[in-house]
């Protein structure tokens, strides 16, 4: 999926299926939430124990209670590194109100995703400025549930990577969200 936002930012989004050909920052993460599930579709949530986790990693992660019907989430777990890099802490709000507002990193086709398929996979969004390729982010996403049969619950793992491997992660933010939080004022 293609998407524009004005004449600024092309962002080309493809959904992957989590194998092993993740990168190291997820593997860790999806490997464990495997364990946990063992037999079954999906762990819950309360045997999901971030501190058994790199820290690091858990910078970079978040945590959605999701409603399949109708379709909806809001933030449980929002980590640091997350609100360093988008400038804000997103604990109890929707995916919808994360930069860039036009379209949303975390738009609600993760959730639905989740709540349909019930198995991990992978986004990877691309971002394009006029000035050419500025990075992607890659996020794993992976379902949690209560009872076996419905997503309760989403756990996502963020890896940003710029265009400039020594720029500073706010920098990818600044060069590719301000222009989309810019289109999508009113």
């Amino acid at each position: 999926m293609n998407t524009s936002v004005g004449n600024s930012v092309r962002i080309k989004s493809t959904f992957l299926e989590a194998g092993n050909n993740l990168p190291t920052f997820h593997r860790e993460v999806l490997d464990y939430w495997q364990r946990l599930r063992g037999d079954r579709a999906a762990p819950a949530l309360s045997e999901f124990d971030l501190a058994a986790l790199d820290p690091e990693t858990v910078r970079f992660m978040n945590i959605t209670d999701i409603t399949p019907e109708p379709l909806a989430s809001v933030y449980r777990f929002w980590g640091a590194g997350l609100t360093q890099a988008f400038g804000a802490d997103y604990t109890d709000r929707s995916p919808i109100e994360v930069p860039p507002k036009a379209i949303g990193l975390s738009a609600r086709g993760g959730c639905g995703r989740l709540t349909h398929e019930m198995a991990p996979h992978c986004e990877v969004k691309q971002f394009e400025t006029l000035a050419g390729y500025r990075g992607r982010a890659v996020i794993l996403r992976l379902p949690c549930s209560n009872d076996g049969i419905t997503v309760a619950n989403g756990i996502g793992v963020f890896k940003f990577e710029h265009v400039n491997p020594d720029a500073d992660l706010t920098a990818f933010f600044e060069e590719v969200f301000g222009p989309l939080d810019a289109a999508s004022l009113p």
